[in-house]
């Protein structure tokens, strides 16, 4: 990544943190990951109904609502054709690559926002760097800002890289109710999906560290799927354990290292670097040796 693109994605992600927007209303969040996706340029992009199955939304506001949250996005510059296709609450997006044969691997983030009002504090960045929500009452408190952006990272990466195969993002609105998952999954675009994998960041662990596993904050029974952490935070795996593929995946974000809390240790063992296997059983020789004498 160079200067430019991290320059042009921290910009995309303040835009973002400054206009969140709760579930099934997220039509600014939208139109603005629709405006880079046709920047990017992919095989094919999905909106409003192509996106989710309808009958499969829960958790959708009053048309009243919508319409408001709909007019407020107008007033801040939300793009008319996308503010149609996403009329009634048909937000998010999807986009797909398709570069030769091989596998199909789709990445999930999601995009919506919380009802909380965000901090005025000078010592709260976005304050002081003013780009503090503007909805308020409304606020990226669990970094969904920062997850669409890494989706729309990610797609420009490989669209760039020699991957071989089909590529899909899919930018979910809904999460923090629970009400898009399943949209999203009855919406058939996962049907060929070999390998599906999702992002959350988060706290407790060092910035390139990915966390590996199942349990957790990223493991909701009621949700599509399981978590395991990237960066400060949670790359998801869903029904499927592909965890080669994930950390694979993982490794076009730079991880310096991998714990896997949760995993049984031949689990761990798959995604482990040959040098820290060899590590690993060094050390456990060692241990046996010590216990015998």
């Amino acid at each position: 990544m160079n200067e430019a693109q991290q320059e042009r994605r921290r910009s995309v992600r303040r835009d973002l943190h400054s206009y969140p927007e709760p579930a099934w209303r997220e039509f600014y969040t939208t139109s603005r990951i629709v405006e880079e996706i046709e920047r990017i340029g992919v095989d094919q992009l999905y909106i409003g109904r192509d996106v989710v199955d309808g009958d499969a939304r829960m958790a959708v506001p009053d048309d009243d609502e919508l319409e408001d949250w709909q007019r407020k996005a107008r007033d801040a510059g939300a793009r008319e054709d996308v503010l149609e296709a996403a009329a009634g609450g048909f937000t998010g997006a999807l986009a797909v690559l398709k570069q030769g044969e091989g596998p199909t691997v789709a990445l999930r983030v999601d995009i919506d926002a919380l009802p909380i009002t965000e901090s005025d504090s000078v010592a709260h960045a976005p304050a002081t760097e003013e780009f503090r929500s503007t909805n308020e009452g409304y606020m990226h408190a669990c970094g969904h800002d920062a997850h669409a952006t890494i989706g729309l990272g990610v797609l420009e990466a490989v669209k760039e890289s020699d991957f071989k195969g089909t590529f899909k993002v899919v930018f979910q609105p809904a999460e923090e109710v629970i009400g898009g998952g399943k949209a999203v999954a009855e919406s058939g675009h996962l049907d060929d999906v070999d390998h599906l994998l999702a992002i959350h960041i988060g706290l407790d662990h060092p910035t390139g560290e990915i966390v590996a596993g199942v349990g957790g904050g990223g493991g909701v029974r009621q949700r599509t799927l399981a978590g395991i952490q990237h960066r400060d935070g949670t790359l998801c795996r869903p029904w499927r354990p592909p965890y080669r593929t994930s950390m694979r995946f993982a490794g076009t974000v730079t991880a310096q290292r991998v714990s896997t809390p949760g995993l049984s240790r031949a689990a761990q063992q798959r995604i482990l670097s040959p040098e820290k296997r060899r590590w690993k059983a060094r050390s456990a020789a060692k241990r046996r040796h010590s216990r015998s004498t």
